[in-house]
């Protein structure tokens, strides 16, 4: 892509005017293709879903649409299906201290966290984790195994943290071991 300027040398022989002619007309361009960009980025997204609405059914999570449990659905927005239903204790509270199993995905399908390749499970206090995780693991009984799918306001949000995007869902595969209430 060309330059809208002339070359350094040639500035200094062209009249304080012609520069200036130049440097308005550089602008005027610079600021119309800054224009057709921010107006080609908005049609293209004029399609996507709001942020807050579920994923497209065609689309991501094929993982979470190969489950063939019922989607419950919270009042936060939080969906979950049970896989298992234990019969031991649920934690209490957010001060309760889980001992969990899980693997993470995103709607694109990676795989973004294991503690099954950690070789342990992961022992946290529900305060200490997302939003999604402190509402849906109070619903398990000790030796349950739910899948949920955790929107982006009851995860990390508009600014994402790690290898998570800003605005991702995220899906969540959780065997509840134990718990400390």
């Amino acid at each position: 892509m060309g330059r809208f300027t002339l070359n350094p040398e040639d500035r200094m022989t062209q009249p304080v005017h012609a520069r200036n002619i130049l440097t308005f007309a550089s602008l005027a361009l610079l600021l119309a293709g800054l224009f057709a960009v921010a107006t080609a980025t908005a049609n293209e997204f004029a399609d996507e879903p709001a942020v807050g609405a579920p994923p497209p059914s065609e689309q991501g999570f094929k993982r979470w649409h190969g489950y063939s449990q019922e989607v419950h659905t919270t009042e936060s927005g939080l969906q979950y299906k049970v896989i298992k239903m234990g019969t031991g204790p649920k934690p209490e509270s957010r001060k309760s201290k889980v001992t969990v199993l899980y693997r993470g995905f995103l709607e694109d399908g990676r795989q973004f966290d294991t503690t099954y390749e950690w070789g342990e499970p992961l022992v946290i206090q529900l305060r200490k984790t997302v939003e999604g995780w402190e509402e849906g693991i109070q619903l398990m009984p000790v030796d349950s195994k739910f899948v949920f799918l955790i929107p982006p306001e009851l995860g990390y949000g508009k600014r994402g943290r790690g290898p998570i995007p800003g605005n991702a869902w995220m899906m969540f595969e959780i065997h509840l071991l134990d718990v400390k209430n």
